[in-house]
């Protein structure tokens, strides 16, 4: 597997630098290997239909799930 991307969300504008790549809203994968905070926004940086990776065990707020539905 070959990344086209990377992007460092510390220091990088991640929607910024998306688009700027891109050319659209959102990545059609997005692999968060962050967790916790991060995970929640990483369904901003996904595509419509698009897959989220996810491989740090992360708290989710009760009701979280909304974002996974709006994408839907």
């Amino acid at each position: 597997m070959g990344a086209e991307l990377a992007i460092r969300y510390r220091s990088q504008d991640v929607v910024k630098e998306l688009k700027a790549w891109s050319g659209k809203d959102g990545a059609d994968v997005v692999f968060d290997l962050a967790g916790h905070d991060n995970f929640a926004r990483s369904f901003e940086h996904t595509a419509a239909y698009g897959r989220l990776v996810n491989t740090v065990v992360s708290d989710w707020p009760k009701g979280g799930n909304a974002m996974a539905e709006w994408k839907t």
